[in-house]
Parts: structure tokens; sequence; C-alpha cells
């Protein structure tokens, strides 16, 4: 068994002139189970070469009907300009399990504000934690500083 899954990109639309979300489902037709903030690498083999880059998803689970990442292209880098020019719907990427600690586990029901701290695409797995915390019963008083 490899160490990676396979989803397919079923949506492509741009955010802004250099950032595009990717829609993503399982090939496998398996649950791909991640948390709000966390983050995905994916893997890109080519001229036997392979690059692995992280993207954070902007999608919420339980709210939004798939996993998403938002892609920001970089100057000079492979990765991101490969996935906006040459990936589209149809496409399969190899990916591996969602990881990270930047998620709601430590806020209590009890936390009534809530104050967030981001940069350019920094924003992203931010989109994600919101998202999350506006579709609970008793949502914290939210500042957002971007």
């Amino acid at each position: 068994m490899s160490d990676y899954r396979r989803l397919r990109v079923v949506e492509k639309h741009p955010e802004t002139t250099d950032a595009y979300t990717f829609v993503l489902e399982p090939a496998d037709g398996l649950p791909y189970p991640y948390e709000s903030g966390q983050f995905a690498t994916l893997i890109f083999k080519a001229n036997g070469k392979e690059w692995r880059r992280a993207y954070s998803f902007s999608s919420a689970p339980g709210h939004d009907g798939l996993p998403a990442i938002t892609v920001k292209r970089v100057a000079n880098g492979e990765f991101s300009n490969h996935l906006i020019r040459n990936v589209h719907p149809g496409h399969e990427l190899e990916v591996l399990d969602a990881v990270g600690q930047f998620t709601l586990k430590q806020v209590r029901p009890t936390d009534r504000q809530l104050f967030f701290v981001a940069g350019g695409s920094g924003i992203t797995p931010v989109f994600s934690l919101l998202k999350t915390l506006l579709h609970q019963e008793q949502t914290p008083f939210i500042t957002l500083l971007y």
C-alpha cells in the first residue's frame, strides 16, 4: 500500500488573479478525513524528480461538501505554477493524509472571544476555522486582523 491518497479535482475556480481554489474528491470514493485549520501535502513527480508542497484547506468539513485547497501562485514556484497552469477538473493529485495542530481543539465552549491574526495566503487555514466557528450554535465574538 502506498503512503498517499489520490484526490480528483472536481472544480477549479479563481479567487484572485494569482490564487485558485481546487475542490477535491477521493478517487477511491472513501472519506478523506481532515479538520479545519489542517493542511495536506501534495506530491508532484516529473522527470525523475519529486516535489512536495503543503497546502492548507480552505474548506470546512461538515459545512463544505468536499475538501478544497486554495493555491497562490508563487514567482518561480514550480509547484504552484504547475497546479495553476496544468491541473484542471478530472486530474488526480497524490496527497498525503491531513495533518496539523492549528485546529479548534483548544477552543472551549465557554470561550467568548477569539482573536485571529493572518497575512497573505496565511488566511487560508483561518478561513477554514472561521467557517466552522460561524456554523456553531453559540458563536464566540471573533476578531480577525488581516
